[in-house]
């Protein structure tokens, strides 16, 4: 919980144009939020940056004036503290629930299935599980650290190798995001926006869903925003644990996903705009800094020390997917120009084509937050003098670097851009904190903005609600981007392997997620090129067969008469798969 810190609101600001602020501030909101739903029906419309461009100035506008304060500010209309304590408290325990429901909600039916990453990823990790020395560095998967897969290798020992194993990483993980980012809004943001952010983030479709995926960049948003909240608890306190925490959780972080490295390139942005704007702050903590900077290359080191020995495994992967792969062939700075475009207009606009990370080309925000962010962002660059504020727009570009960097087919990539979730939703808090600034020293102003705080948190949950878990979980192109198929054999095997005699068509049994689920479990391989045909046995055969199999089929139905013949099909309607069920032979 954070710590109490009294918040009067603003008074009643002198002047007519101060008196205008609360009805400009309501108007930009409305004026946003009508011009992202606008975009949600059309993205192509041509007016959507005179909207936005027009509400962000009159935002910034309304966000000046109530900052300008009478000397007696009068009572706050907040309770009193320990009142105001166990509301807090109770807020946070609703918006933690609401979390943990959009991160467990169906869990093992959405997404459809293991994608193949996924599956070996799991693989990977049960080999690590039987070797005697740290392994800092897998070759798998185009080369990546391994703290990600020793932490599921202890879920699968724990749980078995299961979907519920697989997912619960990624889904704590989640949630450890969203209890961590509330920490961090409160060091940066008022009560009011440090909540209403926190309840947005719990539910926005775009960190849900990795918090569903078994992928090393699900750790990215918790470290990030425990890292950052840790610098920022010292920088306030002078708390040398807290540096030293910080410096180790940044170290963490680059044991996980590659674009974490952008993460100490934003602790240096920050730690520079704190010393262009309050010298003071840096200098008197300047030793504790040089304790972050000590744990942090302390515990980098081993990876450093390998980066610099293997420089080609380390960097494969950046260089395979490097922008400048796709500026080489075409010789111009087109392809990199598209892709900052497409990262800036990705929250608003065009999101992620993938269909394992988003609804494809869908907005990465709801037209809630997405409005939220444009105001936000205009708050922080005309608060740029403030580095609670401005730094947040620097964060926010930052984030978006690795993606923007990356190959132009994949553009946006939200998964990429994950190191933009804490930043996003930051600005979304700076933008509802100024709100409830214009409103909360008027006469019903609290009333009004917990109507709209409320409101805004209904609508998005609601939205974000129907978009996971109807238009994205029923879609065709994020059903098919999962290859669910070759999970539903392999918890068939696991199913069944145990009592029957399962044999699997080679097509499906050399995919790592039929392997990891059916880990353990008897089974056997048949070969469609030169099948071997199971002889008669004294328990029932199961043989799971591709749908061109079709030579196996006739000689099974020619030897085995009274078999069975079942032919899956998808929520489509398209068949996947055959299911041949061969009878025990009597006795």
């Amino acid at each position: 919980m954070a710590e109490y810190r009294a918040e009067a609101p603003p008074s009643q600001p002198a002047g007519r144009a101060m008196r205008y602020a609360p009805a400009a501030a309501l108007a930009a909101l409305l004026l946003a939020v009508a011009t992202q739903s606008a975009l949600r029906h059309a993205p192509s419309i041509p007016v959507v940056g005179v909207g936005f461009a027009l509400a962000a100035a009159i935002f910034a506008w309304a966000a000046r004036r109530s900052r300008e304060r009478q000397p007696d500010a009068g009572p706050a209309p907040w309770p009193a503290p320990c009142a105001a304590l166990a509301a807090e408290a109770v807020a946070l325990v609703a918006i933690l629930a609401a979390a943990a429901f959009f991160r467990f909600f169906r869990f093992t039916s959405f997404p459809p299935g293991l994608w193949y990453d996924e599956g070996l990823n799991g693989m990977e990790a049960l080999t690590l599980i039987d070797k005697h020395q740290l392994v800092l560095w897998s070759e798998s998967a185009d080369g990546r650290p391994t703290l990600y897969l020793y932490l599921l290798a202890g879920a699968l020992k724990l749980f078995g190798t299961n979907l519920v194993a697989m997912r619960l990483l990624p889904a704590l993980a989640g949630l450890g995001a969203v209890a961590a980012f509330y920490a961090l809004a409160r060091r940066l943001l008022d009560r009011p926006g440090a909540l209403v952010a926190t309840a947005l983030l719990a539910v926005a479709r775009w960190p849900v869903t990795f918090s569903r995926i078994s992928w090393e960049a699900s750790l990215v948003p918790v470290l990030e925003i425990a890292a950052v909240y840790f610098l920022l608890r010292g920088l306030d306190t002078g708390r040398r644990w807290a540096f030293a925490v910080s410096g180790a959780l940044l170290a963490t972080g680059l044991y996980t996903y590659l674009a974490f490295r952008m993460v100490p390139v934003v602790f240096a942005m920050l730690l520079a705009y704190v010393a262009l704007t309050q010298r003071e702050i840096v200098r008197a903590r300047l030793r504790d800094l040089l304790v972050l900077a000590a744990v942090f290359v302390a515990l980098a080191a081993p990876l450093g020390a390998y980066t610099i020995t293997h420089p080609d495994d380390v960097l494969a992967r950046s260089r395979e997917v490097s922008v400048f792969n796709d500026m080489d062939t075409d010789g111009r700075l087109d392809p990199l120009r598209h892709n900052v475009l497409a990262s800036a207009r990705m929250m608003n606009v065009r999101g992620d084509p993938n269909g394992r990370s988003n609804i494809p080309h869908a907005p990465m925000l709801d037209v809630v937050t997405g409005a939220l962010l444009v105001l936000g962002l205009a708050a922080a660059v005309a608060g740029y003098r403030d580095w609670r504020r401005g730094g947040l727009a620097a964060w926010y570009v930052l984030a978006l670097v690795p993606g923007a960097l990356s190959l132009t087919r994949g553009n946006p990539s939200a998964i990429r851009g994950l190191g933009a979730v804490a930043p996003t939703f930051l600005l979304i808090g700076l933008a509802v904190s100024l709100l409830w600034q214009t409103l909360a020293g008027r006469r019903g102003g609290a009333a009004v903005f917990a109507i709209i705080a409320a409101a805004m948190v209904v609508s998005s949950a609601g939205v974000n609600y129907y978009d996971l878990f109807h238009r994205q979980a029923h879609d065709r192109t994020v059903y098919d981007a999962f290859d669910p198929v070759y999970g539903e054999i392999g918890r068939a095997i696991a199913r069944d392997g145990g009592e029957k005699r399962v044999l699997v068509s080679s097509g499906f049994a050399s995919h790592p997620s039929l392997q990891l689920l059916a880990h353990g479990v008897p089974y056997a391989v048949i070969d469609a090129r030169t099948p071997e045909l199971p002889a008669p046995a004294p328990v029932e055969t199961v043989l799971l067969l591709e749908l061109d199999d079709l030579a196996i089929l006739r000689q099974l139905q020619t030897r085995f008469p009274e078999l069975q013949r079942d032919q899956r099909t998808d929520p489509f309607g398209r068949p996947t798969y055959i299911i041949v069920t061969i009878p025990a032979a009597p006795r």
